[in-house]
């Protein structure tokens, strides 16, 4: 019998619960409890006591966690040690989306590093912090230009071309923040000069967005391709032109970049139609001397013209008329400049072109309208001289005003809206027309310069 009623001692758990000391108060309240017999109060008793010992636990886990993190941030390497070392404190957590290593990685404190990745941190630890992509603790050390950080990386198996969530490799990053000290270790390291992110941006496409000259120049350097394309099918030219980098455009062009590549998408731009539509006179003139023809077409058949004026580059408008441009070139819509101008309401477009020998090609009587209004609303009696030399020598007022036996600079005045024509610059050896008479010409029409 007594055999029987130790097993029951030993085999009844909330007998076995009770032989413990710290639990001998929950004994006794049940024996003095009026339900005593009852084992629902005490059993709820035992439940919260639990709880409280794991909440206890975690309290305890999470401030242990919070110090290591705190200690890292502070690059306080002693009690780093001591929470791994002494503690035992497992460094492979997110604590409000923020892990040990990743964050030792943006501040590049090697001996903390090596502590962490010692004591078993992973170092293929994705970032949470940041939801637009998830970064590895290579790609953060990449970002800052901890050359140091990277290196350990490396030598502890990370992969040099490591890709992010967006597959970016830390070559990506190191060009996004123009790092160009580090670019030269990691091409000998192995790092693809030219891989591919997901939108097939190469490090070069990165850097050329940022305008980060001397990282342009180092990665061509290393042997970056300047004829790869991003996802629009642009090189690092196209791009360069688009966002205006000027010094960027006569790198790419002195390397050997070809000045009239087409954009491989749906509109097969060059370079000179991305230049028009920002209005950029100087990339413009520039494009111009490194041979992309003037009346070069896209796909719906727009010369550089009809962009500059499709986005009323008033100053782009002008140096292309200047250059010789055709303003009555048509796209493969039937639409001249003109019409363009008229379509978005820019009179000032408009009287240029018509000025310098544009005709209206819509056959609508709004477009008809518009063109008209413009044309019969000159701004000064100086304009109105022009337009009615103009208006004679149209329709091919370019040719023919190319023919005329005057001085270059009064022909060009008569084709470009030139009111600040400077009599001075007239040739003096020019036997044709006396100068005089040239002064007599403008006086006549009211429009000498001054």
């Amino acid at each position: 019998m007594a055999h029987f009623e130790n097993l029951s001692l030993q085999t009844d758990p909330l007998r076995s619960f009770f032989d413990h000391k710290e639990n001998k108060e929950l004994l006794n309240e049940m024996h003095e409890s009026k339900d005593g017999r009852n084992p629902d109060s005490v059993q709820n008793k035992v439940v919260h006591r639990e709880e409280k010992n794991m909440l206890s636990e975690m309290n305890d886990s999470t401030n242990s966690r919070s110090l290591l993190l705190n200690a890292v941030q502070n690059n306080d390497v002693e009690t780093v040690k001591d929470l791994l070392l002494i503690k035992k404190v497992n460094p492979n957590f997110n604590l409000q989306m923020i892990s040990p290593i990743c964050q030792a990685a943006a501040l590049g404190n090697i001996q903390i590093l090596n502590l962490l990745l010692d004591a078993g941190a992973d170092p293929r630890t994705h970032n949470t912090s940041n939801t637009s992509w998830e970064r590895q603790p290579i790609h953060i050390a990449a970002s800052k230009g901890h050359l140091d950080a990277l290196k350990l990386f490396v030598e502890r198996g990370v992969k040099i071309n490591q890709q992010d969530s967006d597959k970016r490799t830390p070559l990506h990053w190191v060009s996004m923040y123009g790092h160009v000290h580090m670019i030269k270790w990691m091409i000998e390291a192995g790092a693809l000069v030219n891989a591919s992110q997901a939108d097939k941006f190469t490090p070069l496409h990165v850097a050329t967005c940022l305008n980060h000259v001397e990282v342009c120049k180092q990665l061509l350097e290393e042997g970056a391709d300047m004829s790869m394309l991003d996802y629009a099918g642009w090189t690092p030219l196209h791009t360069a032109v688009c966002f205006g980098y000027t010094d960027l455009v006569q790198l790419y062009l002195d390397r050997g970049a070809n000045p009239c590549a087409i954009t491989v998408c749906a509109l097969q731009e060059n370079t000179l139609h991305i230049a028009c539509s920002k209005g950029n006179v100087s990339l413009i003139k520039l494009l111009l001397l490194h041979g992309v023809p003037l009346e070069s077409v896209d796909s719906s058949g727009e010369t550089p013209l009809h962009t500059a004026v499709f986005y009323n580059r008033i100053e782009a408008i002008y140096y292309l008329i200047k250059s010789g441009a055709n303003v009555n070139a048509i796209d493969f819509l039937g639409r001249s400049p003109v019409d363009l101008a008229a379509a978005s309401w820019s009179e000032e477009a408009v009287q240029m072109l018509i000025m310098t020998g544009g005709r209206v090609t819509s056959k609508t009587p709004f477009m008809k309208g518009r063109c008209l209004e413009a044309e019969t609303q000159p701004q000064s009696l100086k304009v109105l001289s022009f337009l009615c030399i103009r208006q004679a020598l149209a329709p091919n007022l370019q040719e023919n005003a190319r023919h005329l036996p005057l001085p270059q600079p009064l022909i060009t005045a008569l084709k470009m809206d030139d009111f600040e024509l400077n009599m001075d610059d007239i040739d003096q050896s020019v036997d044709v027309i006396a100068k005089d008479n040239i002064e007599d010409f403008f006086c006549l029409f009211n429009f000498h310069g001054s």
